[in-house]
C-alpha cells in the first residue's frame, strides 16, 4: 500500500469512513457520522466559546439560526438533521458551518488558517493533486475528521474529506472527472464579506458551491468554469485537477468571479499554492520548500508516494496541519489509501 514506511514512522492514521446515500431524507443523512462523533461534542462547544464569548452566544446562534433559510433546502435539512442528532443549538451547527466565509478578508496572519494545495502532471500525463490542510482547532478537527462517499442509488457520485457537523466540502473528487481543494485567500475588507452576504442572501458559502459543483457537474473544464464564475461570499483559492493532460488550475477567486485563473503547462508542470496570490512576491517556506522539491524531483519521479514526501516535510507540514491527502480523479482510490490525520 501507499506510503506504509512513511505512515508507519510519522503515525498518522487514516479518518473513518462512511456512505451517505443522497436519495435518502436529508435529516437524517449525517445520523451514523453523528452518533460515532457524540464524545467530541464538548470540544465544539469549547472552540465555540473561543470565538464567539459566552454572554452572547445565544445571540449569535439566533442569527446563525435564521440564516440556513437562505441556505439551498437540502443542506439546511442536513443541518437541522445533525443539530437534532446532535443536541447542538442549530444556530451553533449553522455557525460552524460558514466560519471561513466570514473569516476570509485581508488581515494579518501566519498560517492560522491556511494550506498548502499541489496540482501537477508526471511524464505520462497523469494528473496529481496533493493538500494539506492547516487550521486551528486541531484537538477538534483531528478527531472529527471524516471520508465521505455521497451515493445515489448504487452509484458513487462524488467523495469527499470533511468534518462531522459541517455539510460543505474543502476537499473532494468527482471519479473520473475531476479533484477539488479550498485554500484561504485573505482579501479585501471585512465589509465586502457583508455585502456579498446580503448580495447572495448567503447561499452560496464556497464550501457549499464546492460540494455543489462534485454534486452536478462531471468534467474538469466545467467544474473549472462553475468555480470560477459563481458568486461566492467571500475570496478563495480553489485549486482544481483533471483526468488528461496539464488538466490542472489554481482560480484565484473574488467575491464575483475569478480574478486569476493559473493552469498547468509543458512549462509550468506542477503549481503551488499556500495562501497568497502566485503573481505576487511572498516568503512563504510552505510554497518555496514545495516548489524546490518538485523541481528536483521531475516529473518522472512524480508519483503519490513522493508527492506525500512533498506535503509530510516540515514546513509544508506544520503545527496547525489537520490532515494530508492526494486524490486523482483517473485513479479515485488513490485518496483512501493516503488520506491521513495528523497525529
Amino acid at each position: 500500500p501507499f506510503l506504509l514506511l512513511l505512515s508507519t514512522v510519522i503515525a498518522d492514521r487514516p479518518p473513518p469512513r462512511y456512505r451517505i446515500q443522497l436519495d435518502s431524507p436529508a435529516s437524517s443523512r449525517w445520523d451514523q457520522v453523528v452518533d460515532d462523533h457524540l464524545q467530541y461534542l464538548p470540544l465544539v462547544q469549547r472552540e465555540a466559546s473561543k470565538i464567539i464569548p459566552r454572554a452572547v452566544q445565544s445571540v449569535v446562534w439566533k442569527i446563525a439560526e435564521n440564516i440556513r433559510y437562505f441556505f439551498p433546502k437540502e443542506y439546511a435539512e442536513e443541518l437541522e438533521g445533525i443539530s437534532s442528532r446532535s443536541g447542538l443549538p442549530l444556530g451553533e451547527v449553522v455557525g460552524l458551518n460558514i466560519l471561513y466565509d466570514i473569516s476570509a478578508f485581508d488581515r494579518k496572519h501566519i498560517l492560522h488558517e491556511g494550506c498548502t494545495s499541489i496540482v501537477a502532471c508526471d511524464e505520462k500525463g497523469r494528473i496529481w493533486h496533493g493538500r494539506n490542510l492547516d487550521y486551528e482547532m486541531g484537538d477538534l478537527l483531528k478527531n472529527t475528521t471524516v471520508i465521505v462517499d455521497f451515493y445515489r442509488g448504487k452509484k458513487l457520485v462524488y467523495t469527499g474529506t470533511t468534518f462531522v457537523l459541517y455539510v460543505g466540502l474543502l476537499t473532494g473528487q468527482r471519479p473520473n472527472g475531476f479533484t477539488v481543494s479550498l485554500n484561504a485567500r485573505y482579501s479585501g475588507a471585512y465589509i465586502l464579506n457583508i455585502l456579498m452576504e446580503i448580495i447572495t442572501q448567503f447561499h452560496n458559502p464556497v464550501s457549499f458551491v464546492i460540494r455543489e459543483t462534485l454534486e452536478e457537474e462531471s468534467t474538469f473544464e466545467s467544474a473549472v468554469n462553475r468555480l470560477s464564475n459563481t458568486r461566492i461570499v467571500c475570496p478563495a483559492y480553489i485549486i482544481v485537477g483533471g483526468v488528461n493532460k496539464f488538466e490542472g488550475v489554481v482560480i484565484s477567486r473574488n467575491r464575483w468571479n475569478a480574478a486569476d485563473v493559473e493552469r498547468l503547462s509543458e512549462k509550468n508542470w506542477y503549481l503551488v499554492e499556500t495562501n497568497f496570490d502566485h503573481w505576487k512576491e511572498d516568503g512563504d517556506k510552505r510554497r518555496i520548500t514545495a516548489s524546490r522539491m518538485l523541481h528536483k524531483m521531475g516529473r518522472s519521479r512524480l508519483n503519490p508516494d513522493s508527492l506525500l514526501r512533498v506535503l509530510s516535510t516540515s514546513p509544508v507540514r506544520n503545527n496547525l496541519t489537520i490532515y494530508t491527502s492526494v486524490l486523482s480523479a483517473a485513479k479515485p482510490s488513490i485518496l483512501y489509501d493516503t488520506t491521513m490525520i495528523v497525529t
